[in-house]
């Protein structure tokens, strides 16, 4: 790990000033700080020795060469958010060769999942449904709708906790596998546990030299934490939030966007409240990183820079897919570890919870959108008083609209100086949420409302999946108006007006 003066500077030197309350945490090794967790926080630590864990690769490998799971010429991740995370890392790192075989849903559009089904042999497809609480609405109307057209258990796998909804279908309808995900290991650090491995190695991805690295890693932090690099990191993240830096940028080749969005999550819904966090920006451009530096840090995974930005740059490399493991413990300790010195349980999720949607609840009522008119004076309050402007995306995202919505992205954020992000639900509800909600960053939301209503129930429900998307917007936006958020509601044409108006007065 490599970076620049100002990152040494707030690792090394601003670390005992801005935390003097965490000085004894600074001296001590991370088992020792990991034993002195508070007692409701410890059935949260089982992804610490999750890589010791060797016997379910054994176990998975096991399974695979029993049930001929190579048979399957197609194989379909079922999730959201935090559950299929790890297999988007992995697929778009591989050699784009295997598009065809795999394929990840983190969806509920009706038409693209409508056209999965027209895609399908059943006899040759394996669908694998992911969801650690095994309660999350979306995937469990993702399994009810292929269910309906695919009811057949020995072409299904669950990776689950043991007596979850999830559960409870795998039993009845006579699941070829039902991998148990442990109570202690919560779902965004459960990478190196069932919802990691399995598609790894359904990936066919050399998961013993994967766990052989990550444990080498593991063993050298417990021999000289202060000196190892998840020390450094968390340093580095807990003190730029402790010095009031606003965004983290994180600088990243394309074939590790999703890794990306993974660090995204470690860092939005781990740190992202008690009313303090940090923002994570992911860039894939550096010359747009360097725009928007301004109160930035920046963890880079690029060629090392040192010289470009005046901000604190700390540089990683991640050059081949057995470092994955290794890399996501550095970040799972290094996040723990920054927890830790900011005095905040880094594995809950409390402000998430709010807003879930209960099956009962779900209504065609949408939010009275003229309460939340999108106008300049509400970009006006953006330049005056933010630091980041959340769009966030519900219902169908078409290669045409993403590119509509990145190019008023690009406009907005030369007009207003600083980052724009794009989150698409439900997603980000399962990911940065947390950030928008308990975090003290980015308190500024436009809504875009891409929904197109259809009128087909969900089996087993009594709603549709654009009902589902409506609540979504609609407690989501609520919900931050509650508790004083800028909201504004609008839909892709009026949202590409108002730029243009924007551009003219601005």
């Amino acid at each position: 790990m490599k970076y620049n003066k100002q990152a040494k500077n707030l690792i090394v030197k601003k670390v005992e000033n801005s935390l003097t309350n965490k000085k004894s945490l600074l001296r001590k090794n991370f088992y020792e700080i990991l034993s002195e967790q508070d007692q409701t926080n410890t059935k949260d630590l089982g992804w610490f020795d999750a890589p010791n864990n060797t016997k379910i690769v054994n176990e998975i490998e096991a399974f695979i060469i029993e049930k001929e799971i190579k048979k399957f010429s197609k194989i379909i991740f079922l999730g959201i958010g935090g559950a299929t995370i790890t297999a988007e890392i992995l697929l778009n790192m591989l050699p784009k060769s295997n598009d065809k075989k795999y394929k990840i849903i983190d969806s509920i559009d009706i038409d693209e999942l409508s056209a999965i089904t027209k895609e399908i042999i059943l006899e040759k497809t394996l669908f694998v449904v992911m969801s650690k609480s095994g309660s999350t609405i979306e995937v469990l109307s993702q399994f009810n709708f292929f269910w309906k057209h695919f009811p057949s258990g020995a072409n299904y796998i669950a990776i689950t906790e043991p007596e979850s909804k999830l559960y409870e279908h795998a039993t009845k309808n006579q699941f070829l596998k039902i991998f148990e995900c442990p109570k202690n290991i919560g779902g965004r650090f459960a990478s190196l546990s069932y919802l990691g491995i399995v598609p790894a190695l359904l990936m066919d991805i050399d998961m013993d030299k994967v766990m052989h690295s990550t444990i080498k890693a593991k063993d050298a932090y417990s021999i000289s934490f202060q000196d190892a690099p998840p020390s450094s990191l968390g340093k580095y993240i807990a003190n730029a939030i402790n010095e009031d830096f606003n965004n983290i940028i994180i600088i990243i080749p394309n074939n590790l966007l999703f890794f990306a969005k993974w660090i995204e999550q470690m860092i939005a819904e781990s740190l992202g409240k008690n009313g303090i966090g940090i923002t994570p920006v992911i860039c894939c451009d550096i010359n747009r990183a360097i725009n928007l530096q301004t109160k930035s840090i920046i963890i880079n995974y690029l060629e090392p820079i040192y010289e470009t930005f005046d901000c604190p740059v700390l540089n990683i490399q991640l050059d081949n897919i057995l470092d994955i493991g290794k890399q996501i413990y550095m970040w799972q300790v290094a996040i723990a570890y920054s927890g830790q010195l900011l005095g905040i349980n880094a594995f809950d999720q409390p402000d998430v919870e709010t807003v879930k949607i209960d099956p009962r609840t779900v209504t065609r009522i949408h939010s009275k959108q003229s309460d939340y008119t999108l106008n300049l004076e509400f970009i006006q309050d953006v330049i005056n008083n933010g630091s980041c402007l959340h769009l966030l995306s519900f219902g169908k995202k078409s290669k045409k609209y993403q590119s509509l919505l990145n190019e008023q992205k690009r406009i907005l954020e030369s007009l207003l100086q600083m980052p724009v992000n794009i989150h698409y639900a439900p997603r980000y509800l399962h990911s940065v949420g947390q950030l928008h909600k308990g975090g003290n960053t980015g308190n500024h939301f436009i809504f875009i409302d891409n929904i197109k209503i259809d009128k087909v129930k969900i089996p087993n429900y009594h709603f549709s999946f654009s009902d589902i998307a409506a609540a979504q917007l609609r407690n989501d936006s609520e919900y931050l108006t509650k508790i004083s958020k800028k909201v504004a509601i609008t839909n892709i044409k009026d949202l590409k007006t108002t730029t243009e108006q924007c551009t003219q007065s601005f």
